[in-house]
């Protein structure tokens, strides 16, 4: 079994087969709050190659995909109130399983995370671009 890894900015990445897992930890939401970085994407970016090295293989989850589901799961409440400006029907339930989900951020890919289809679609198009633009520093 693989062991979490801290080489990223103190941030705890684990990864597993079509999984990666991170910890909402104060370096975690330390390094998003960074105005001098694109935090998530680099985040994501990170976590992408450290799969890739464990596993031997990509991982099936696009970074924009990744970076706004870490966005999502950290800043929760910033996350719903951008997706109620987007007029975007994600239900009450996806949301309140964010908020119960918080210690650990379980990304998997399509085949075995139900909400994976709900990522990817904000991170397409115009979507993608407002989502990142609401999240300003955060992003």
């Amino acid at each position: 079994m693989n062991e979490w890894n801290c080489d990223f900015h103190d941030i705890a990445v684990l990864c597993e087969d079509k999984c990666v897992r991170i910890k909402k930890n104060k370096a975690l939401v330390e390094f998003l709050r960074d105005p001098d970085t694109t935090g998530s994407l680099m985040v994501a970016e990170y976590a992408r190659k450290l799969y890739e090295e464990q596993l031997g293989k990509p991982l099936g989850i696009t970074k924009e995909s990744l970076a706004i589901e870490i966005l999502g799961h950290v800043f929760v409440d910033q996350f719903a109130e951008a997706v109620q400006k987007l007029k975007i029907k994600v239900g009450d339930s996806f949301l309140n399983m964010i908020r119960m989900h918080m210690e650990v951020i379980d990304c998997g890919e399509a085949d075995i995370d139900n909400n994976r289809k709900i990522w990817d679609g904000l991170s397409k198009g115009w979507m993608k671009d407002l989502v990142f633009a609401l999240s300003g520093k955060n992003a």
